[in-house]
């Protein structure tokens, strides 16, 4: 299962909190059993995007990871 998921900031000052966010969730889902790649990147045209890459072995470790279950 593979995931791009597109984040766009509403508010530019809110970008370091988001970058904090995001860089705890990349690490804690990198550790999920089922994770082969969890990947966080942020632009440099527009400072409020960011793009997530996300692959998971199977549909039932993504609903674990979306529901906060790790398997």
């Amino acid at each position: 299962i593979c995931l791009n998921v597109l984040l766009t900031a509403k508010d530019a000052a809110e970008v370091p909190k988001i970058r904090d966010l995001l860089a705890d969730a990349c690490r804690k889902s990198r550790a999920e059993a089922g994770c082969l790649r969890f990947d966080v990147y942020h632009s440099t045209a527009d400072v409020r995007r960011f793009t997530l890459v996300e692959h998971w072995e199977s549909q039932e470790t993504l609903d674990g990871h979306r529901l906060g279950q790790a398997y």
